[in-house]
């Protein structure tokens, strides 16, 4: 039996050019990070046969040449910095350019598996970039109360608050633009009310778990977990058995997961009440303890929306 070859490309982003290189081969060039450069990107790669491409995340600047090729029919490979940085360390590499990178990303790409990958869903490009835009500004809100505890003068704290509240308008007008535009999609729409139905998680969180969580109710309660950056990780080496930890995971998801725990943990879910003190009854932690809540609200999130039926009061099910 012969294996398939599948010609592979590694694409080092950065926010003015492209620089490919093509694994096995010396062959590279660059381009401009623009629809045009895109464009002659793509009639190079087809015309030199490559049908895969990997691509290292890059702070966005890698999305429009992503959703290029996508749309164009190559496969597109988007990788994490931890992955490419481990797979070069694991190789000794230590020489670093554009081009070097271009390369190192190409070979690590052909190694990994292109199974069981989803296909990515554009419409969420605008919602989080929209979704992102609104924490930003409660960010910035959370600053400026900050900064309001070390102010004593009346007139500086006037103008102070009244920022606050601008912002505080701000947001709430953008949340409820965030919501009409998710609501335009009947799908998406119906995951949100089907995530809303959960007690403990308002409108806000739940537009952070939609948003956030393309892959909501099409993966395991495991992955699902993971990609959250709330599944525990079990550390032990031979005698030696340490406590286990979060990490990783989408940072922003985790931290709205994780405020919304207190209050449902606390007030609005009789499953996470339940949990949360047989946990702290067992010698956990109050963080302990609040993450295992942040996780079971993701858990049952995913559960809803997997089925597509509203919660019910049976926890057990969930």
């Amino acid at each position: 039996m012969t294996k398939t070859i599948t010609l592979t490309a590694g694409i080092d982003t950065s926010k003015s050019k492209l620089d490919v290189g093509i694994h096995g081969q010396k062959r590279s060039e660059t381009f401009e990070n623009a629809q045009a450069g895109w464009g002659r990107l793509h009639a190079w790669l087809t015309s030199e046969g490559v049908s895969r491409v990997g691509i290292e995340a890059t702070g966005g600047y890698e999305r429009g040449v992503t959703r290029y090729l996508q749309n164009a029919g190559i496969e597109v490979v988007v990788l994490q910095p931890k992955q490419v940085k481990a797979f070069g360390q694991l190789h000794l590499r230590r020489a670093k350019s554009d081009r070097i990178d271009a390369f190192l990303i190409a070979a690590c790409t052909y190694l990994l598996d292109a199974q069981n990958r989803m296909p990515p869903d554009p419409r969420f490009d605008a919602l989080g970039d929209h979704l992102t835009y609104i924490e930003q500004i409660e960010e910035d809100m959370a600053r400026f109360k900050t900064r309001l505890e070390h102010i004593g003068e009346a007139r500086v704290r006037r103008t102070i608050n009244a920022d606050i509240a601008r912002l505080a308008k701000r947001r709430d007008n953008e949340l409820k633009r965030l919501q009409a535009a998710l609501r335009a999609y009947r799908d998406l729409a119906r995951r949100f009310d089907l995530v809303l139905s959960i007690p403990g998680i308002g409108a806000r969180t739940t537009l952070s778990i939609v948003v956030r969580l393309p892959e909501l109710g099409q993966i395991s309660r495991e992955q699902v977990a993971s990609l959250a950056g709330l599944a525990p990780f079990v550390q032990q080496s031979g005698t030696w058995k340490g406590e286990t930890h979060i990490c990783g995971g989408r940072e922003r998801l985790r931290r709205a997961l994780y405020a919304a725990s207190l209050p449902a943990a606390f007030h609005w879910n009789p499953a996470l009440k339940a949990l949360y003190a047989r946990l702290t009854q067992r010698g956990k932690s109050h963080t302990s303890a609040l993450v295992a809540c942040a996780r079971k609200l993701l858990i049952y999130a995913n559960t809803v929306v997997s089925r597509g039926t509203p919660w019910v009061d049976e926890p057990s099910a969930a």
